[in-house]
């Protein structure tokens, strides 16, 4: 929690950094090429993040295997999806800036869907250390491109670049320690990919009409209004989406002991286990609520 606070807060800087770099014009491009982008990217994800902490959370589960084949199922899936998104990109009524702004972030993109694949074995593992310190090492990088951004008046790719090597960053980290538990290996067992697709489906349709509820705006923004206004709702989502992914930490630990305790048909603890949680959120509420306001 401490972890995630403290990249919150460098969260939060990085925007008024970006902001200030950009202005109200440069961040609606900006934003553009985000919500572009996120739309793939949950697309990608498909329910693959929750399949994965329930499948290696499962007693017994050779998780090497189940790894393997999820890694090889995101890596081309994602491939796949983000070659689409950026040959979409140039049939949309976009600026050349933002259309070369989407294929540079794909890459980032692409990474943050391996991240998502790797956080599930440190959630099973309750493992977090290393996740916190990936991440504000990767969030430091990031703060220092975009101090260079900002200072030397460099723009969106100066920005857009900071933004890959920050997640480059995060994501080595992340895998070098992911190592202790996993060999990074190909695997084309169509068994396990049938397994994986059946269990994720019901998940990644539900993420997909929360996307259209949270992402859709800024696309329709986008093709409605200038890049200013755009880029003024973008800021304002921005500072919504550090804070919402707080309370997806909690419950990201918390889902692995939930999915041991319904296998192993213990009731009471499954129960605990959710109690501890909703109330967690519950004291987080408020303060956040209040917060965000200031």
């Amino acid at each position: 929690m401490l972890g995630k606070a403290a990249g919150t807060l460098l969260g939060v800087f990085a925007l008024a950094l970006v902001t200030r770099t950009l202005g109200p014009e440069g961040f609606g491009a900006y934003s553009t090429i985000n919500a572009f982008l996120q739309v793939f990217g949950v697309v990608v994800d498909f329910g693959l993040v929750l399949t994965t902490l329930t499948l290696v959370a499962s007693p017994g589960a050779d998780i090497k295997k189940i790894f393997a084949n999820l890694i090889t199922l995101r890596v081309v899936s994602a491939c796949a999806v983000f070659v689409v998104a950026i040959m979409l990109a140039w049939v949309f009524p976009y600026a050349q800036e933002v259309k070369q702004g989407i294929a540079l972030l794909s890459i980032s993109f692409f990474l943050i869907t391996l991240n998502q694949i790797l956080m599930g074995l440190f959630q099973k593992h309750l493992r977090m250390g290393t996740v916190v310190v990936a991440e504000l090492t990767g969030r430091c990088v990031l703060l220092l491109g975009l101090t260079l951004a900002w200072g030397y008046s460099w723009g969106l790719f100066a920005v857009l670049l900071s933004v890959v090597a920050g997640t480059a960053t995060h994501f080595l980290l992340m895998a070098q320690g992911a190592r202790q538990w996993v060999q990074f290996r190909f695997a084309w067992d169509y068994t396990v990919w049938r397994t994986i697709i059946a269990r994720a489906w019901p998940v990644g349709v539900s993420i997909i009409f929360n996307l259209i509820y949270l992402h859709m705006g800024v696309v329709v923004l986008s093709l409605l209004k200038p890049s200013a206004e755009v880029g003024l709702y973008g800021a304002a989502f921005r500072v919504l989406e550090v804070v919402i992914s707080v309370p997806m930490m909690v419950m990201g630990l918390i889902l692995p002991m939930l999915v041991q305790a319904w296998e192993q048909h213990n009731h009471l603890a499954f129960r605990a286990h959710l109690d501890r949680a909703m109330g967690i959120l519950a004291a987080l509420g408020l303060p956040f609520a209040v917060g965000t306001y200031f």
